[in-house]
């Protein structure tokens, strides 16, 4: 479905790559008579069209159109035209598109290393290492980049704070790649029911749990009715399928209501914000996990309860309360993604 939703953007995207390439706009090599202003123009679109290929490529498991032939350079990190570059509440500053560009040249690794079809086979450890090494660059990005925060100016919906959009967007980018690049581990079958890597596994689990728990926190930085925040809410809605089986798998534990309230915190800002919430495609679908999840809570309550009832005081019910052998409900580790 998200692929027949992006098709049109993927064709134009593409034709509109393949003129850049034969353009020139990739080189820093400038046409006779072209001065160093519109030479600057053309490589800031490429490095967009750039940012937004490998986007598209991740979402619908699709090769990205600008390979790894070339080589993509960073934007300059003060360009002369300001161009790009945010004021922040606490004072400092950020060029978003260089920051866009670091984090769509580590998705280049990411979709040719684990996701490309012919990506070479490896051993499982070798597999592990690869994770860890991506996990670490996308670690030493993050360090880098300014948490997001709540202004104590009351905006108004129509005038909302640009640096706070483009944070919440290298964020939610960071949060979705870890999961991208952590879920990678479950199409690894040896992987996953080997003893041996038990632990590299939970700790991906955990981060993958964590990354989508992050990304709905997002949502905590824009409850308003601005058009961005609804188009947060829409992508969002697209990656709770992680908490959702996150609460079938500890029916038992208090993390699995926690996670309940966040899906239930999602269907509320729908309501609340989105006049056209009832022929949202993603707000049905956040519906409809939600009212599984209850009702699997509320079926595992009562069972617990039937099941005490009948085993006395005394009786052990210990079996009741574990959970299956990858732990979802873990919060996270001592680095919080």
């Amino acid at each position: 479905m998200l692929l027949s939703e992006n098709q049109t953007a993927i064709i134009i995207l593409g034709a509109a790559i393949q003129l850049m390439v034969l353009g020139g706009y990739y080189t820093p090599r400038r046409r006779p008579g072209q001065t160093c202003k519109e030479k600057f123009r053309e490589r800031r679109l490429f490095w967009q069209a750039f940012v937004f290929d490998h986007d598209l490529a991740l979402q619908v498991g699709k090769p990205p159109i600008i390979g790894p032939d070339f080589v993509i350079d960073l934007p300059d990190e003060l360009p002369e035209d300001g161009a790009g570059i945010v004021a922040l509440d606490n004072g400092t500053t950020l060029n978003i598109l260089r920051e866009q560009v670091r984090l769509a040249r580590i998705k280049s690794k990411v979709y040719s290393l684990l996701y490309a079809k012919d990506a070479a086979k490896r051993g499982d450890h070798e597999e592990l290492k690869i994770i860890a090494d991506l996990d670490s660059e996308l670690y030493a990005w993050k360090a880098r980049i300014p948490e997001v925060t709540r202004s104590g100016i009351v905006e108004e919906q129509d005038n909302k704070d640009p640096g706070l959009i483009f944070l919440t967007i290298l964020h939610y980018t960071y949060y979705q790649l870890i999961i991208v690049v952590h879920s990678f581990i479950f199409q690894s079958s040896s992987l996953v029911e080997s003893d041996e890597n038990f632990d590299r596994v939970l700790s991906s689990v955990t981060l993958c749990v964590g990354a989508a728990r992050a990304t709905i926190s997002l949502l905590n930085f824009h409850e308003d009715g601005h058009p961005f925040s609804i188009h947060l809410l829409n992508s969002v809605s697209w990656s709770i399928d992680i908490i959702f089986i996150n609460i079938l798998q500890n029916k038992g534990t208090i993390s699995a209501r926690e996670d309940l309230s966040l899906l239930g915190k999602i269907i509320s800002l729908f309501k609340k914000y989105d006049p056209n919430y009832a022929a949202s495609i993603s707000f049905r679908i956040a519906k409809v996990f939600y009212q599984v999840a209850w009702k699997a809570l509320q079926n595992h309550t009562a069972a617990t309860q039937s099941t005490f009832l009948a085993a006395g005081p005394a009786g052990d019910v210990t079996n009741c309360e574990r959970g299956s052998r990858y732990i979802y409900s873990v919060h996270g580790d001592s680095r919080s993604p």
